[in-house]
């Protein structure tokens, strides 16, 4: 009886130990969130995000049109914070970084006008730069290029073509443009967003007045590389990712999902990216073994919104970053190991940074794991020895 007893521990001992082990070995490399800390600022919703020597830069607007300015440190305290003064209609393009400085970007009411309100990294006011286009052309983006140049997309009236695609490399300093382009089929064409890389191509997302939304790579003297359609209705996004770009879009069925485009030409659907029904992304962005989509997830049964970021690997959706009170994402930044989220909580600008790590191979615990499981098979295998009959020869 005894025997039995102790071959029953060791084959738990066995089980146990090499499950461990396994366990161990399955989860190495799999992604650990913790919450480094929440910060809330002033009754204001952010409208661009971005880290930039070293300091978090936050561009926010008020109801009254009022547009603010943040620059804040990594523990989430401002260093300083400044008031644009009113919008005046103006649409705010985001932030342009450039060289020391970062740069409001604002578009015109009639958008054939471009103003860049520069500051250094203390807060002071260095420049107010407004650059005119010409009245055939109409601005809906603003990019900052590698060399401090800025590039401008929008649309622009053709005689015999209508509304083109349009994109223009324009020195900051002077004015001038290096080129101005426009490309596309006739009809009814608008550039929506652009995007730059380091190597100093070009991406340019457009659509056309029969929904179709297309894609194009151009080089530093705007030379048109390629341009595909992609299939979706709706731009929400796009960041550059190396010399590649991401491009989150909403699909005619209401889904979600994210495009990617390689400066190579080659343009598909990241099949792993697949959003649950429910929540609504509004950004995204690239780090080491994972893209993360942040936004908000309606509450079942309920008419309020929850933050939460998605992260997922090339396995699909693996974590899930979510507030419990009403809120909602806006924007996403990652600097090495952390994540950056701006967004609004009970009507306030709110800022939280979340620790995101790869778990790493525990080789204590799997050597004492396996050690346990090799006990216990030892045990079981010479108790069982013990109990067989002897049979004679």
């Amino acid at each position: 009886m005894a025997n039995r007893v102790f071959a029953a521990i060791g084959i738990a001992l066995a089980i146990a130990g090499a499950a461990l082990a396994i366990l161990n070995v399955m989860s190495a490399g799999a992604i650990v969130i913790s919450e480094k800390w929440a910060k809330h600022y002033f009754s204001e919703a952010p409208v661009d995000l971005d880290i930039y020597h070293d300091s978090i830069y936050v561009l926010a607007l008020s109801d009254s049109a009022g547009v603010s300015l943040y620059k804040i440190s990594f523990d989430g305290d401002i260093a300083w914070r400044n008031s644009l003064g009113i919008l005046n209609e103006s649409h705010l393009a985001g932030l342009i970084a450039r060289g020391t400085e970062i740069s409001v970007a604002l578009i015109s009411s009639s958008r054939h006008e471009v103003t860049l309100l520069s500051y250094s990294s203390y807060g002071g006011l260095v420049s107010n730069k407004s650059l005119t286009l010409s009245e055939v052309v109409w601005a809906f983006d603003v990019s900052p290029y590698v060399d401090g140049s800025i590039v401008i997309v929008g649309t622009r009236y053709s005689v015999g073509r209508g509304l083109e695609l349009y994109a223009s490399r324009i020195n900051v300093n002077d004015g001038n443009a290096y080129w101005s382009i426009t490309w596309g089929s006739e009809g009814s064409e608008v550039a929506l967003k652009a995007a730059t890389t380091g190597s100093g191509l070009i991406y340019v997302v457009g659509k056309s007045s029969e929904a179709e939304m297309t894609v194009a790579c151009l080089d530093g003297s705007g030379e048109v590389l390629w341009s595909k359609a992609i299939s979706a209705t709706d731009l929400i996004s796009v960041k550059s990712v190396g010399d590649d770009l991401l491009i989150l879009v909403k699909e005619a069925d209401g889904s979600y999902g994210v495009i990617k485009a390689s400066s190579l030409g080659a343009v598909s659907a990241i099949n792993y990216i697949q959003v649950p029904e429910g929540f609504t992304p509004l950004d995204l962005h690239v780090a080491s073994g994972y893209t993360a989509l942040t936004g908000y997830q309606r509450s079942s049964g309920e008419d309020v919104s929850i933050a939460a970021t998605l992260l997922y690997t090339n396995k699909g959706l693996s974590k899930v970053i979510k507030l419990s009170a009403p809120s909602i994402f806006t924007r996403i930044a990652v600097l090495g190991d952390a994540i950056y989220n701006v967004g609004v909580a009970e009507s306030r600008l709110m800022l939280i940074a979340h620790s995101v790590k790869h778990s790493e191979l525990d080789i204590i615990q799997l050597i004492a794991s396996t050690t346990v499981a090799l006990i216990g098979s030892f045990i079981a295998y010479r108790e069982m020895r013990v109990n067989q009959p002897h049979v004679p020869p």
